[in-house]
Formats: structure tokens, C-alpha cells, sequence
């Protein structure tokens, strides 16, 4: 699997932890604010473009904004199943 699709893959499982959280509508609004990044109705992450780090770090900050605690925690357990990739 490339690094895009890793980064694609693990934002795509945060959407969707958030989604369930925040519901559907705030989760995926939210997560469209951040450039360079487009996402399914199923937060299914479709495409980035630019630098996968940087998007990744401008969802998590979206999300923070909204939920700082519970968005850390989920973080953290992405952070533990893909420990090789830069965050």
C-alpha cells in the first residue's frame, strides 16, 4: 500500500469515528473546511491533494477546535495502529 492510501485510509477511519461522535453532517462539514481533501457521503476519503501530513494535521486541528479531548483520544488510538507514519 502506497503512503497515500495509508493517509488516505487513516483519515478516512477518523471521519468516521467522528462522524459517529459528532454525527454526520457537523463530522463531514467540519472535515471539508480543511484543503486539499475530498471525502464521500460515508467519509470515505476520495482524494488528497497536496501534502498528507499537512492534511491530516488540518483535520485533526478542525476537529479539536470542536471536540479537543475526544478528538486526542481517537487520534491516539489511530496513532498506535499506524505507528510508522508521521503525525
Amino acid at each position: 500500500m502506497s503512503e497515500q492510501a495509508d493517509y488516505k485510509k487513516l483519515l478516512t477511519e477518523l471521519i468516521q469515528k467522528q462522524m459517529v461522535i459528532l454525527g454526520p453532517n457537523i463530522a463531514l462539514d467540519t472535515a471539508r473546511k480543511v484543503p486539499g481533501i475530498r471525502i464521500a457521503g460515508d467519509g470515505v476519503v476520495l482524494e488528497i491533494i497536496g501534502d498528507p501530513v499537512m492534511v491530516l494535521r488540518s483535520v485533526a486541528q478542525e476537529y479539536t477546535v470542536l471536540s479537543s479531548y475526544v478528538t486526542q483520544m481517537a487520534l491516539n488510538v489511530l496513532k498506535q495502529k499506524y505507528p510508522s507514519m508521521a503525525y
